[in-house]
């Protein structure tokens, strides 16, 4: 097994992953930091969990499990159109389709073993859970 050239390609799978559940996502950074720790943190089958924490460099700011490697991932994201938030009020993240699924084929998937993307998307699928649960609290009754 390689190890990632970067976290960055760590968070790139984990959202490649999240994009087939979870197309559009509420655009809030502590909950997106939060559901990514809770999802690394709480996968008892997953045997790196402890490496992957380490890697992503989370800090509690007493408010969030804070990563700045997620946070550099999502903004180079944005930046090369793999991540949008076009709609007007910027409250929700999109994947366009097939996009980010391409790009981790392309750049990051030889860095992972069978064994890692397995994990990989059993975290993908606690984070887009993690993030339906918030969305079904806050959508506002019509």
């Amino acid at each position: 097994m390689e190890i990632p050239e970067t976290p960055s390609d760590l968070v790139g799978a984990i959202f490649a992953f999240l994009s087939k559940k979870k197309p559009t996502f509420p655009a809030n950074d502590p909950l997106i930091h939060e559901s990514i720790y809770y999802a690394i943190s709480s996968c008892k089958s997953c045997a790196k969990s402890e490496y992957y924490l380490k890697e992503l460099l989370f800090t509690s700011n007493d408010y969030y499990h804070y990563s700045p490697i997620i946070e550099l991932t999502m903004d180079n994201l944005q930046m090369t159109g793999f991540l949008k938030c076009n709609n007007p009020d910027l409250k929700v993240f999109e994947f366009p389709e097939g996009k980010i699924e391409r790009l981790y084929k392309t750049n990051s998937k030889k860095f992972f073993t069978e064994d890692d993307e397995s994990e990989i998307k059993k975290i993908a699928d606690i984070v887009a859970d993690k993030l339906q649960q918030y969305q079904q609290v806050t959508t506002p009754c019509i």
